[in-house]
């Protein structure tokens, strides 16, 4: 994954753009516009341009709308990460790296929320939490599996009355160096 890219999943905003980008295909400003409507119109401007500039986006259209030019954007890159990334030499780094950045995002969201001032964590729907599991291989994908199943029967809706964006973060950690016994959790 590029070091820019990298930059930009860090940063929540340009993260939720990028992710609405590949998620479409390609989308227009208006469109991500009306889909973050949370996000300054200056603001999006200036990240798409960034983004733009720096060879992660590129423009597939140009449509006339009403006298004006309206720039289709699409990815120029993948930001699906490549698992031959992570497979060589400086895989421990890169993989660092790059959870690195994502915990750095999930700061900067919990900062934003927490700065904001009056806020009502149980009325919000804000939380997170920690389960230590005994799991072996297969019953960690198992589990895997299942929580992308429930994320990807959510991941479809749109922005709608009452709905709020949010973003869910399901992370597994690396298995510690311990002796388990042996438990059967099997139902």
């Amino acid at each position: 994954m590029d070091a820019k890219l990298l930059e930009y999943v860090g940063n929540p905003l340009m993260c939720r753009l990028l992710f609405e980008i590949d998620s479409r295909g390609q989308a227009t400003t208006k469109e991500l516009a009306s889909t973050y409507s949370d996000i300054p119109q200056t603001s999006l401007y200036r990240y798409l341009s960034r983004m733009l500039n720096d060879g992660i986006l590129e423009v597939v259209e140009e449509r006339r709308v009403r006298g004006m030019v309206e720039k289709v954007y699409a990815l120029k890159v993948s930001i699906e990460i490549d698992e031959k990334d992570l497979l060589c030499d400086d895989a421990a780094e890169r993989y660092y790296k790059l959870f690195s950045q994502f915990s750095v995002g999930l700061l900067r969201e919990f900062q934003e929320y927490t700065e904001r001032g009056g806020i009502d964590i149980a009325n919000d729907g804000s939380g997170f939490w920690l389960t230590p599991l005994y799991l072996n291989d297969k019953e960690l994908d198992e589990l895997a599996a299942d929580i992308q199943a429930l994320m990807n029967k959510r991941a479809t809706c749109l922005p709608a009355d009452g709905r709020k964006l949010r973003n869910v973060a399901v992370i597994i950690t690396p298995p510690k160096d311990t002796k388990a016994d042996s438990a059967d959790c099997s139902q």
